[in-house]
């Protein structure tokens, strides 16, 4: 369908350029707190359709070339599920990997037209946030049964794009990136993590066999658990 804004450079998007949040779109959503009448996230949650919203955003950049953090990428993400697979993202996960993992205690916010938010909307327990990144340590692996395709552990949690500020980032994960604190402090530098808004985290770290979970209120300072992870954790094990 037709929509504004539809110049050359949005044809050459790609999948990947939304997994590695490069596609290019004018956004900021890091400068002015969320919530903020001019924070990019809260004009998304306003809109009537957000899909249509991202679409029709200006170009900063030509796709691929520069990583900007982008909520609006993975709420794109979700739209793409949707259509190939003719439910909604919540209903596939569930399917797919939820029910597999046994995971019966979760929500997911949804947006207009029942779209399920990819981009800050997932409540899981503790616990379970420990088993999804479990599973990665695993190689995708459950109780014998391969939930997660190998290859798509492996190459979703790899370094695909400098994120900055001594971070990485991969298909929707973030990593530390040489000589940062926190990459410093590990004999191998494997790590590669989730990050929620607030201080939600999921580390894995494949050279300790090791999973840690974190969970906070902290919407000011959401990096604190890096400080807690360098300093006691992993000092704790090294």
């Amino acid at each position: 369908e037709a929509f504004e804004n539809d110049v050359p450079e949005k044809h050459l998007i790609t999948l990947e350029h939304l997994l590695t949040m490069s596609a290019g779109f004018r956004w900021d959503e890091w400068s002015t707190e969320y919530g903020h009448p001019q924070n990019d996230v809260t004009m998304l949650a306003n809109s009537g359709d957000w899909i249509l919203h991202m679409l029709e955003l200006p170009m900063a950049h030509d796709p691929g070339t520069d990583f900007t953090y982008n909520s609006g990428c993975s709420v794109l993400l979700s739209g793409i599920i949707e259509n190939r697979t003719g439910q909604t993202t919540a209903a596939f996960a569930d399917k797919q990997l939820f029910q597999p993992l046994g995971i019966d205690t979760w929500g997911w916010d949804s947006g207009p037209h029942e779209l399920t938010n990819t981009g800050w909307g997932l409540h899981l327990r503790p616990i379970d946030m420990a088993l999804f990144g479990y599973v990665f340590l695993n190689q995708g692996r459950w109780e014998g049964e391969q939930v997660v395709p190998a290859g798509w552990v492996q190459t979703s949690t790899a370094v695909h794009i400098d994120a900055g500020s001594q971070n990485d980032y991969g298909y929707q994960w973030w990593r530390f990136a040489e000589g940062s604190s926190v990459a410093n402090a590990l004999a191998t530098n494997d790590l590669f993590f989730a990050w929620g808004y607030g201080g939600q985290f999921i580390f894995v770290i494949p050279h300790l066999d090791m999973v840690v979970v974190s969970t906070a209120d902290n919407f000011d300072n959401g990096t604190r658990a890096f400080n807690f992870l360098r300093d006691y954790i992993l000092a704790s094990v090294q």
